[in-house]
């Protein structure tokens, strides 16, 4: 052998452990070291030190007997091979500690045969060690494939349950807010619209949970730096988290830039808040951290990126009850908690993966019992500046005359739309679906300035009517709208800021805004 191995001689009899240091000293062409002890717990100990490549062990030693020692080395270096030493030739035993993982089994009174045993017992080792790496690996990633297969099947049916809720709250926000318009404030209805109002857009919040999870909500990134949206929120987070629990912010002064959606990073960052907060029932302290990293610098982010990607890193951490690696393998399916049955489930962590992945980046967790949790949030870091963010005018919406051509399966939406759009001055000319819009247009003699589709509907979707429809008038501009969309055109179109569209459930004033913006 080229390279030395250590070899640890675990033989109470001193003679004998002499006898073996001189065997294998006197083998030619062999290079081995050799460590000697005579009892159980100083091989333990010298096996949790590191650097030995094989053991030579007795089993009857003054403090272990049988193949439980052989059990007990190798519980404590499962890597490392290990060669038994017997006083007699028990062909029994020697079957048995075969089975049990023992690379061979030698006989004390034919020690001529060592170096050559000792040879095969390593070289045979190393080549099993590969293999159980392999097969962790295999498993690794088979389970790692299941995981992905369960998630995109949960965020599946997560998208279609949002995108029908959407539906549905479109139309309660929408008359709901009818409703607290025609109210004067001491009317006692004003109360019931009210708190319909307030109902609905919680489920609003949840629905964005649900595509966020499923990452089905379509983005609208700009670039900005991840200190602005803590120092937009660190007032909040002082009052949300209460006089128990301290805040402690610490902004790294050169973290860069980073280009994603500050709502859903700002929302990430709420969440991770108040699950640490939940965390600390009787106080503590929440740290918030920020800094510039690359992806090599940890062994966990080199092998989901390269190393030499640049990146920006948020760190959450609480001094908080912490959580068990069984919690830690289940953190990003949906409902799953650590608090108790009457403080409810939620989406709050699967949300936070989907947020930071669907703008490219990662989350890693640490966490032990007692302990408390530390999430470090990864985003991208660019060389661009940050984009310039101008306040949508306040104050009553703007309406129109133009004609707008509605397309919108859904009755009740469709209705509630149509009523929207001619209370704000508008001709409005629908369609539940792609034939009867083509149909409408060509009827309709004059000119039709807005088409606003819906994106998801049976027999032509959106895109396709769009493209029916701007190839007999191009001139219509065209606003989409959507609970969700996987749709390639949107996805990419709305990040790039070059397809006008508005998420659904939307509410009167702001769809009356988002047509002035398109139209004007």
């Amino acid at each position: 052998m080229s390279q030395v191995t250590r070899v640890l001689v675990v033989e109470d009899d001193s003679a004998l452990a002499q006898a073996l240091q001189q065997v294998l000293g006197a083998a030619g062409g062999t290079a081995f070291r050799i460590e000697s002890t005579g009892t159980l717990a100083g091989a333990l100990a010298r096996l949790a030190a590191g650097g030995i490549g094989i053991v030579l062990l007795d089993l009857g030693l003054p403090d272990g007997q049988g193949l439980d020692t052989l059990t007990a080395v190798q519980a404590a270096a499962p890597d490392v091979p290990v060669v038994v030493l017997a006083a007699l030739d028990d062909e029994a035993v020697a079957a048995s500690a075969l089975r049990r993982g023992a690379q061979d089994y030698l006989v004390k009174g034919h020690l001529d045969v060592l170096p050559r045993a000792l040879r095969y017992a390593v070289e045979r080792g190393q080549a099993q060690a590969v293999l159980r790496r392999v097969e962790q690996q295999r498993r690794t990633l088979e389970e790692q494939f299941r995981q992905a297969q369960k998630m995109e099947a949960i965020g599946r049916l997560a998208g279609g349950v949002a995108h029908d809720f959407n539906n549905l709250l479109t139309v309660i926000t929408g008359y709901s807010e009818r409703l607290q318009l025609s109210l004067s404030e001491t009317d006692p209805l004003r109360r019931a619209a009210d708190a319909i109002r307030r109902s609905a857009d919680r489920a609003v919040s949840l629905t964005q949970q649900l595509l966020a999870f499923s990452r089905r909500r379509i983005p609208a990134p700009r670039v900005f730096e991840p200190t602005a949206v803590i120092a937009g929120v660190q007032k909040l987070l002082s009052r949300m988290l209460g006089e128990d629990v301290r805040l402690d912010v610490s902004l790294a002064p050169d973290t860069g830039h980073v280009r994603a959606d500050f709502h859903q990073i700002e929302q990430a960052l709420l969440t991770l808040a108040v699950s640490s907060r939940d965390a600390m029932p009787d106080g503590g302290t929440l740290s918030i951290r920020t800094r510039n990293v690359r992806a090599g610098d940890d062994a966990r982010l080199a092998a989901l990126c390269p190393v030499d990607t640049p990146l920006v890193e948020v760190a959450v951490a609480d001094t908080g009850c912490g959580m068990d690696e069984e919690t830690l393998s289940h953190l990003i399916e949906p409902f799953c908690t650590t608090k108790a049955r009457s403080q409810g489930t939620g989406l709050g962590l699967p949300a936070v993966y989907g947020i930071v992945e669907q703008s490219g980046g990662c989350v890693l967790v640490d966490s032990a019992p007692g302990k408390g949790t530390t999430f470090r949030i990864y985003l991208p870091r660019v060389d661009a500046p940050v984009t310039a963010v101008t306040e949508a005018a306040r104050g009553g919406a703007p309406g129109g005359s133009e004609t707008i051509l509605l397309v919108e399966d859904d009755e009740p939406v469709r209705l509630l739309l149509r009523d929207v759009l001619r209370r704000f001055g508008y001709t409005v000319l629908d369609a539940p679906d792609g034939p009867e819009a083509e149909q409408a247009s060509a009827a309709h003699d004059g000119a039709i300035h807005l088409l606003l589709t819906d994106m998801v509907m049976p027999r032509m979707n959106g895109t396709q009517v769009a493209a029916s429809i701007t190839r007999s008038r191009p001139g219509t501009r065209v606003l989409y709208m959507s609970g969700f969309t996987d749709h390639p055109l949107l996805q990419q179109g709305v990040a790039n800021a070059s397809v006008a569209f508005i998420a659904k459930p939307f509410t009167p004033d702001g769809l009356a805004r988002r047509i002035r913006e398109v139209l004007d």
